[in-house]
């Protein structure tokens, strides 16, 4: 049955009719669920910042019971060296007027004096050890449960994980969880937190040649030491921290006379495994240790098992460490700890004296710019 002009023209309208509740309907659920999704986000930002404040609140009562349990044990320590002082007073007013008796009774033996005296010794001895065995139970009571309370906060702590050691607490240089990128896993940094400014990540640090630095490029991609003494992060982690956001490098030195240096530099990025993590940014100097890492720039990391130096020989192996090298370096951080007035395979920073002297200290430190 063929369809005539007016119910063509009705069907469409009722089509069209259809077409624009159908596009009202896919309106309001779009705006139904942007609102959903700016309610969560709203929900777990607010849980995060609950989080974050009851756990700053709960260190508070931590730090200030700590702080009044301090006051209670000074005030007890100074009564009890006023006990002290009081039986100490007793003691010799009791042995003066022994000397006065035995001056007035010639029928006192000294035997007798003398044993009376080494009697009240050892009671005044008796007496002060077990006040100090009293105050010592005391302050070893109160450090294990101040102890089983930050036991308690720590796993919360460790749930929340930092960007970086920006975000740590200020003046409060330690050991903290940072998760760099949404894709990388989290792991565990040394972060130093009082000097210069903050915020600084430590990459490497070393003070007493305890750990060897001559190592192979799996270890220095993975990192060795321990983050208690001395260490070398990992040039994998340094990665994934410089490739997200913008940093900075400080690097100290010490050398074995006490004289101290430091140099920074404004940008600071090394690449991928597959790049050999080449220095990839190195910004402008500034400090007073002098512009060593001059030739460094563009240049790939080397190890005495990957050669990746611009030389004909291998660099790692002739300074015996590890090094973004050129033709060697100015800079040879990772070598021995010696001390020497002149010689290149040791921990060098050449143009902090003009000369190859062995370094006692070396830190170097990374961090994200705001």
């Amino acid at each position: 049955m063929a369809i005539g002009g007016f119910e063509m023209e009705l069907l469409m309208s009722k089509m069209d009719y259809l077409q624009d509740k159908l596009q009202e309907v896919e309106q309001t659920m779009k705006s139904t669920i942007e609102k959903v999704e700016s309610k969560l986000e709203s929900r777990i930002n607010a849980v995060e910042n609950s989080l974050q404040k009851a756990m700053k609140i709960e260190l508070q009562k931590v730090e200030q019971a700590s702080k009044a349990r301090h006051v209670n044990l000074q005030n007890k320590l100074t009564k009890l060296e006023k006990d002290v002082m009081q039986v100490n007073f007793k003691i010799e007013t009791a042995v003066q007027a022994m000397e006065d008796s035995l001056k007035q009774s010639a029928n006192t033996s000294e035997d007798n004096t003398r044993a009376k005296l080494e009697v009240l010794k050892n009671q005044l001895i008796s007496k002060i050890e077990n006040m100090q065995l009293q105050q010592m139970a005391e302050t070893k009571t109160y450090q294990e449960t101040a102890l089983s309370k930050i036991n308690k906060l720590y796993p919360l702590i460790k749930l929340v994980t930092l960007r970086s050691c920006r975000q740590a607490a200020k003046n409060d240089s330690d050991k903290y969880i940072i998760k760099p990128g949404i894709n990388t896993q989290p792991f565990e940094v040394l972060c130093e937190q009082n000097n210069f400014d903050g915020g600084w990540t430590v990459i490497q640090h070393r003070f007493d040649g305890s750990v060897d630095f001559f190592r192979n490029w799996t270890e220095y991609r993975n990192g060795f030491g321990s983050l208690d003494g001395e260490f070398w992060l990992g040039l994998e982690y340094v990665h994934q921290l410089t490739k997200n956001r913008p940093h900075e490098l400080l690097v100290e030195i010490k050398d074995f006379h006490g004289s101290y240096g430091y140099a920074k530099y404004d940008k600071f990025e090394i690449g991928s495994e597959a790049e050999k993590y080449m220095l990839k940014k190195l910004g402008k100097y500034s400090g007073t240790a002098g512009h060593s890492l001059v030739d460094n720039k563009y240049e790939m990391f080397s190890t005495f098992d990957r050669d990746n130096d611009k030389r004909s020989d291998n660099c790692a192996e002739i300074r015996q460490g590890a090094w973004w090298y050129f033709r060697c370096t100015y800079s040879n951080l990772n070598g021995r700890y010696q001390n020497t007035s002149n010689d290149q395979s040791a921990m060098t920073w050449y143009h902090f004296k003009n000369d190859y002297r062995g370094m006692s200290y070396s830190r170097i430190m990374i961090r994200d710019i705001n």
